[in-house]
């Protein structure tokens, strides 16, 4: 089976593809494991297919490969 996008298979010839777990990702068909989030992308939810950078503008971050969720800067601070 060639898992789609979000999933994965690390042995060949498994009858069922694996979903990548929350702050993992994988962006291709065929893929044998799944990559973590770089710092300061998360992926909440299970079969990612890319991560979503906390925050555009700064005030959000997370300084964790595979994190799941963006913590808030502190006041007067911003993520650079």
């Amino acid at each position: 089976t060639q898992c789609d996008a979000g999933t994965y298979a690390p042995n060949n010839g498994m009858a069922e593809c694996i979903r990548c777990g929350p702050g993992r990702y994988s962006k291709q068909k065929g893929q044998v494991s799944c990559d973590d989030c770089e710092k300061g992308k998360v992926a909440a939810n299970t079969s990612s297919t890319a991560c979503t950078s906390c925050d555009e503008r700064g005030t959000r971050f997370t300084s964790l490969e595979g994190s799941t969720e963006c913590s808030a800067c502190k006041v007067d601070y911003v993520w650079d």
